[in-house]
C-alpha cells in the first residue's frame, strides 16, 4: 500500500489548473490583440471652410474630370484652360465637380461600391471556451471541466454568391443614379 499526502492536490487537478490558466491567458491575449479600436478625429470647421473657399476651377480634381470628359466625349474641349476665363464647355466640368448634391451622391455611391467589394465573404469564425467546476457529485474525480469550441459557417447554399451579386447590382444602380443626376445637371 502506497501512502500519499491527502492535502496535496492530485496530478489531474494540477494539470487541469495549468490548462485552465494557459487557456485564460491565451484567450485574454487574443481578445486584447484582436480588438479594434476607434479614436475620433477632431473636426476643425474653420479649416474646412478655408479649404472650401480656396477651391478654384484650376484645381486638379476639375482638371482630371475635364480630361476624363475629353476622353469620353467629342463635344468636350480638348484643352481645359480656365486661366483665360471659362467657356460654356469648360464650365461644365466645373459645375459637375463643385455641385454639392453630386458630390454627396458620388460619396454615397462609393459607400455601396466599398460594401460590394466586401460582400460575399465568409463569416468570421467563433472561438469559445468554457471552464466549469462541478460542485457536488464528482466522487473524487477532477471537479474542473475545460471545454473549447470553434464554430465555422460553411457556405454551401450559394448564399455568398447571391449576396455578392446583390451588392454589386446595388452599387451599379447607385452609379447609374449618379450618372442620371450628372446628366440632369448638364441639361439644366
Amino acid at each position: 500500500m502506497i501512502l500519499t499526502d491527502p492535502s496535496a492536490p492530485p496530478i489531474a487537478t494540477q494539470t487541469a489548473h495549468s490548462t485552465a490558466l494557459t487557456l485564460c491567458v491565451g484567450l485574454t491575449i487574443a481578445a486584447i490583440g484582436g480588438c479594434a479600436s476607434y479614436s475620433p478625429k477632431p473636426l476643425n470647421p474653420a479649416a474646412i471652410q478655408t479649404q472650401f473657399h480656396a477651391r478654384t476651377p484650376e484645381d486638379t480634381s476639375v482638371r482630371a474630370f475635364a480630361a476624363k470628359l475629353a476622353e469620353t466625349e467629342s463635344a468636350s474641349p480638348a484643352v481645359f484652360d480656365p486661366a483665360d476665363g471659362l467657356t460654356l464647355a469648360e464650365a461644365e466640368p466645373v459645375a459637375l465637380v463643385f455641385n454639392p448634391a453630386l458630390r454627396v451622391a458620388r460619396l454615397e455611391a462609393n459607400i455601396t461600391r466599398a460594401a460590394a467589394n466586401h460582400a460575399g465573404r465568409w463569416e468570421d469564425p467563433v472561438l469559445g471556451a468554457d471552464l466549469e467546476r462541478i460542485v457536488s457529485g464528482a466522487n473524487g474525480a477532477n471537479p474542473w471541466v475545460v471545454g473549447s469550441s470553434l464554430s465555422l459557417t460553411l457556405p454551401l447554399s450559394g448564399r455568398l454568391i447571391a449576396e455578392r451579386a446583390r451588392a454589386t447590382a446595388q452599387a451599379d444602380a447607385d452609379l447609374d443614379r449618379v450618372l442620371a443626376q450628372e446628366w440632369a445637371t448638364r441639361a439644366a
